[in-house]
């Protein structure tokens, strides 16, 4: 049997490992995704500052969960409501002045900490402010990617994006703590802000995109968008696919409970909260594989119940911390490439007219499905405990999911069809 040479393994390794030709063949791309990078380590800096901000001034860690709710709903306003302007509005101006604004915003925020003891509704008002134009900013940017790498390239792009999303969970909260301890809550808002300079100045790579769709009443054009996500059964499924996972199988709001039975204080209940982050960002580095598979309905399905049985794992195995860390680090790797291929699906089967009223709905998916999920692990957590909490969920997830299986013949049968056509570059443009 003849031995495998450096090339071949090289090759096969590059066979799974994330696929960089959309950063090396679109400037564009590449420019929205470093910009992209330091706006969310920004912004996850800003929300450690923010949560130890309202904690130092109410001792109430209820107060500081009203943040979510300051968010969640200026969120879900802002993608009903906005979401036909990502189709008839140009989605570069749309990304530049919500920038703008968000680095207002946290500039804002930076004047307010000088203050003593700054107002309560100001903070949860400067929260709510922030949450609508990130809302309206990942709208645009989320519709745009196809625009800048085409259509053989989607599935690789939406990897990196992941993966740049999952870096910015890892390294964001790490450096707003210790930058929190070494200087001051000022600064790290003026930190966020800077940021902010660095996403507007990589918008000048990208093209002017002219609008698709057509114009008309904002209602007219936002029951259009819910008629087309809700009315056709393969995106419907994508949907509740992502809403069982994540309502039924999302553990965060039991954390405390279980650093706590672990008696490993915060600092431990940081490294749960990462477990998850850490294990998708490892696998979104291994998802070169993920554009050459055609199934991608089947691999949904595959990819959520994974998640679930991880997460039922993580429950069971969770008697010692290592195990548990483990399982997490699993299921947040399924999740991310349940991701992918939903955010492929979606993309590919939506025409570019309605693609940003389309993204709104997903925005609104993916937004409320965990928050949902937190109200459901603590509910659970009263009558079954934080562990037979987090088994509980796992196994409701795998019963939903299994039953849209059978329910879904339209996401079941999906396939999508591989070009196997040799790559052509993308130096920006609509394709």
């Amino acid at each position: 049997m003849p031995r495998r040479t450096f090339s071949d393994r090289r090759r096969g390794l590059s066979s799974i490992s994330v696929d960089l030709s959309p950063m090396f063949e679109s400037r564009p791309f590449r420019s929205l995704i470093m910009g992209q990078i330091a706006s969310l380590i920004g912004t996850q800096m800003r929300y450690v500052a923010m949560a130890w901000q309202i904690f130092l001034l109410t001792g109430s860690s209820a107060a500081v969960g009203l943040l979510g709710l300051a968010e969640v709903i200026p969120m879900v306003v802002v993608s009903i409501i906005a979401g036909p302007m990502a189709d008839i509005r140009d989605r570069k101006k749309i990304m530049f002045w919500s920038q703008a604004a968000l680095m207002v915003v946290s500039a804002t925020l930076a004047v307010v900490a000088l203050a003593d003891r700054p107002a309560l509704w100001t903070l949860y008002g400067l929260t709510a402010l922030g949450a609508a134009f990130d809302a309206l900013d990942k709208l645009a940017r989320n519709a745009v990617i196809p625009n800048l790498v085409g259509p053989d390239k989607i599935a690789p792009a939406i990897a990196l994006k992941q993966i740049s999303f999952q870096v910015s969970l890892i390294v964001g909260p790490a450096l707003g703590g210790l930058a929190v301890a070494g200087f001051s809550l000022s600064v790290v808002y003026a930190i966020d802000a800077a940021t902010f300079i660095v996403a507007l100045l990589s918008l000048r790579a990208l093209p002017a995109f002219e609008p698709r769709g057509e114009r008309g009443p904002a209602l007219t054009l936002l029951r259009e968008g819910l008629r087309f996500s809700i009315g056709r059964p393969l995106i419907r499924s994508v949907f509740l696919v992502d809403l069982t996972a994540m309502i039924f199988g999302m553990p965060r709001a039991v954390f405390p409970a279980l650093a706590r039975g672990f008696g490993i204080g915060a600092g431990g209940l940081g490294v749960l909260y990462s477990a998850p982050a850490i294990g998708a960002l490892i696998g979104a580095s291994l998802s070169g594989w993920v554009g050459r598979i055609g199934r991608h309905g089947a691999a949904i399905f595959i990819a959520a119940a994974v998640w679930g049985a991880s997460i039922a794992a993580a429950g069971i195995f969770g008697m010692s911390f290592v195990p548990l860390l483990a399982f997490l680090a699993l299921a947040g790797a399924a999740d991310v490439f349940s991701a992918v291929f939903r955010g492929t699906l979606v993309q590919e089967a939506t025409p570019d007219e309605l693609r940003g009223r389309v993204t709104a709905v997903n925005s609104l998916v993916v937004t409320g499905g965990p928050r949902v999920g937190d109200i459901e692990a603590g509910f659970a957590a009263s009558f079954f405990g934080a562990r037979g909490s987090v088994i509980a969920g796992g196994v409701a997830c795998l019963i939903g999911t299994g039953a849209l299986f059978f329910t879904s013949p339209e996401l079941r049968n999906y396939a999508r069809k591989i070009s196997r056509q040799p790559d052509h570059k993308h130096d920006g443009g609509e394709v």
